[in-house]
């Protein structure tokens, strides 16, 4: 799963817009919900429940929530230790 898409999703289960997500991420809206779209297929579930004036997370998208968020922290994690790992051999 591509980090830029699990980005996507918890931001668009944060703020429950697709507006202020596209702002946010500087993408467009059809961006948005391409990779939600993208995701939900890998998956078979809706991660959203959706309507013409809101979007709210399903209990597919409760569960994937607090995975996705550990997936990027992780990565997040990963990347400073390389960093600092790779500033230490340069000495």
């Amino acid at each position: 799963m591509d980090s830029e898409y699990l980005k996507t999703f918890v931001t668009l289960a944060k703020e429950k817009n697709y507006t202020q997500v596209a702002d946010s991420l500087y993408i467009s809206q059809s961006s948005i919900t391409k990779r939600i779209q993208k995701i939900e297929k890998q998956l078979g579930v809706n991660l959203f429940n959706r309507n013409t004036k809101s979007v709210e997370l399903s209990k597919y998208g409760y569960i994937y929530l607090e995975y996705a968020e550990k997936i990027l922290q992780l990565e997040q994690e990963c990347l400073k230790k390389s960093i600092r790992q790779s500033s230490m051999t340069t000495l």
